[in-house]
């Protein structure tokens, strides 16, 4: 048998990978059993014995000698042992919380060890992700060699789609790309994918009333997603429509935990830098023992003080601490919390108003992800919820922490075995529009936008928005399909490449005009060097005047451009004072007389398939399909050591990291 022919006889592997900013988990579902139930990940190395997690510390240690391997996980995680007995220990330098720096506003804040670029970061955890993963499918006779892959990468609702892009570039550099990889899945889609599948009798009971949905908050680590939707079908397969647009916040869990090490660091002796000060066994020490009593803290009356062990190293005051444990008050870890549950609360109540603008009634929120375990986050939002006075029921459904990667499998098990896409609508995350020129107006547009045309002279004002996809607009599909006509200039066959620049927009009421609120996604580059010139139109009065084939032909169907002032223009050959003419484009001889030129047109369209995390292009010229002129460039990503080195103009907030 060929290779081709047995490639098509293999069987699938359905694999979904939550990768997140503070733990990480994998999930896969091999499809020759249809009753099989999902097997996630808990072997990993450097686990704590007796201890079972389907997650694994998002965290990177690389050593200063560069000959050592780095640390992953788990073992990144602790304290490194010194290599052998009586020998100093190694210097390792920690890489953690890493994920949210690929939004492009947050890049040029992220710090990483010395000679790593964030790119590279990023794709040394999804290696080690993916060899860990093939050590333990290749264990269990589910080995490439036999089964074909299908891997799914989720991504969290606040990334944009230039973050969305940069991950999918770290991914293709890693073993991952060996296989057929999708990252396309909203992390709050796959937790409500997950939520329906574990609440079936919620499902029933909100089917097929148009004007109830539920609300998934998705808290983790660093980001809280919500999503909304209302059930759309359950039989042959259940399927949903989301009500509300996917947004998110970087909010999570970690904002508390770095709280906790400010305020270690702020009851310190003014003489101790924490930093240096602190062993690395007694910061594990510290942050463990804390996260521990957070996720439990309820801030009940009963408890008025909460405790932590002191590490015997650890220069905490003497008074405050009792019995070699540091004391809390209820006030404190409120101040601790405060911050992403105010936010939580605030991403909460927009999206509750925001349903209901559309018609609907949100019945149910369900909590989920490893925040949203948290009782003080849930007595807050059910506060939130009465004031709302929505009536809706706060769910917290099985397996709450491991929501986004099993709802991810369940996401591939569907599109997989019944072709059918769990979810029939999706709203558009953010406003998508190309930068164009306008015709310039004094009263709409400012001096410095003002441009000429070097070809038919028209006054025009660049950097001008033309937002062609609303956020909160319907996606029928998988994508949406938008078309646009493009029309260039040119004397003569074009001898450079053409660019349009995609932009998005997340503000409510986007702006007209580049500037703040408003990034690039890409830049479409159009290369017509090697068209002929009969693909090309002929316009203008030179041709016409000439009474040759072209002015022949074309004179009845001549595209005139108004005739505008004069308007002195810089060309490489000297000032030249150009002006707009009612069949074409005007220069002066050196004589002072006028004198008509033509110039040829080329109009073609650009397909752009927005979906929910991806874009894809098709160019079309001449009535065919012209890909092959088209090249889609993401130059933010194309050189990582440029971008990670500089913001680009985009002012962002910085994102604290560790201690």
């Amino acid at each position: 048998m060929s290779s081709a022919a047995r490639n098509t006889t293999l069987d699938i592997v359905a694999i979904a990978v939550d990768f997140a900013t503070t733990y990480s988990g994998i999930a896969y579902l091999p499809l020759d059993d249809l009753h099989s139930e999902p097997t996630q990940l808990s072997n990993w190395p450097g686990k704590p014995l007796h201890h079972t997690s389907y997650k694994v510390p998002t965290v990177l240690a690389y050593p200063s000698d560069p000959t050592l391997p780095y640390l992953w996980g788990y073992s990144a995680e602790k304290p490194p042992f010194p290599a052998a007995p009586n020998s100093p220990p190694i210097t390792y330098h920690k890489a953690k919380a890493f994920k949210a720096f690929l939004r492009p506003e947050y890049t040029s804040s992220y710090h990483g060890p010395p000679g790593k670029s964030l790119p590279d970061i990023v794709s040394d955890f999804l290696q080690s992700l993916y060899e860990h993963l093939i050590y333990t499918l290749s264990g269990q006779g589910l080995g490439p060699e036999r089964w074909r892959y299908r891997v799914m990468f989720t991504v969290p609702a606040p990334f944009s789609t230039s973050a969305t892009e940069a991950l999918r570039r770290c991914v293709e550099n890693t073993g991952w790309a060996e296989h057929e990889v999708l990252v396309e899945l909203t992390e709050p889609e796959a937790a409500a994918l997950h939520t329906i599948r574990t609440q079936q009798r919620v499902t029933r009971e909100i089917a097929f009333k148009p004007n109830q949905c539920f609300l998934v908050v998705d808290a983790g680590g660093g980001t809280v997603d919500l999503a909304s939707y209302n059930i759309t079908e359950l039989s042959p397969v259940t399927r949903m429509a989301q009500t509300g647009v996917i947004h998110g916040d970087v909010c999570g869990s970690t904002n508390i935990d770095n709280a906790f090490k400010r305020y270690i660091k702020s009851i310190l002796p003014a003489d101790v830098d924490a930093e240096h000060a602190l062993s690395d066994a007694a910061k594990y020490a510290l942050a463990d023992e804390f996260v521990v009593m957070k996720e439990q803290w309820m801030d009940s009356p009963a408890s008025e003080y909460e405790h932590v062990r002191v590490p015997y190293d650890c220069p905490v005051p003497a008074h405050l601490q009792r019995s070699g444990y540091l004391v809390i008050s209820r006030e404190q870890m409120r101040a601790f919390f405060s911050e992403s549950v105010d936010k939580t609360c605030a991403l909460v109540r927009d999206h509750v108003h925001e349903c209901l603008q559309r018609g609907y009634r949100v019945s149910y929120l369900f909590l989920v992800g490893g925040f949203g375990t948290s009782p003080y986050l849930r007595t807050k939002l059910d506060e939130t919820l009465v004031q709302l006075g929505t009536g809706a029921m706060i769910i917290c459904p099985r397996q709450a922490e491991q929501s986004v990667v099993l709802g991810a499998l369940s996401y591939q098990r569907q599109l997989l075995l019944s072709h059918h896409d769990p979810i029939s609508l999706r709203r558009s995350r953010a406003h998508l529009g190309l930068l164009i020129s306008k015709p310039f107006h004094p009263a709409l547009h400012r001096p410095d936008e003002m441009v000429v045309n070097r070809v038919t002279g028209e006054v025009l004002a660049k950097n001008q928005v033309l937002w062609i996809l609303r956020m909160g607009d319907p996606i029928l599909s998988t994508t949406a399909e938008i078309e646009r006509e493009l029309v260039r200039y040119t004397r003569e066959r074009p001898t450079m490449a053409w660019t349009e620049t995609l932009v998005e927009s997340v503000l409510l009421n986007p702006p007209a005009r580049l500037g703040p609120g408003v990034r690039t996604v890409c830049q479409m580059v159009t290369d017509m060097r090697g068209c002929k010139l009969s693909e090309l139109t002929p316009m203008g009065g030179g041709f016409e005047k000439s009474g040759g084939f072209w002015g022949g032909l074309f004179r009845r169907s001549m595209h005139h451009p108004p005739r505008g002032p004069a308007v002195a223009v810089h060309t490489s050959g000297g000032n030249k004072l150009v002006k707009g003419g009612r069949r074409g484009m005007y220069t002066y001889n050196k004589k002072g007389r006028e004198e008509e030129q033509g110039w040829y047109e080329a109009r073609y369209t650009v397909k752009v398939f927005a979906g929910m995390t991806s874009l894809s292009f098709e160019m079309w010229f001449g009535g065919a399909r012209r890909n092959e002129l088209l090249d889609v460039r993401y130059s933010q990503l194309r050189d990582p050591e440029a971008v990670w080195a500089q913001r680009g103009g985009i002012v962002g907030r910085e994102i604290e990291v560790g201690w």
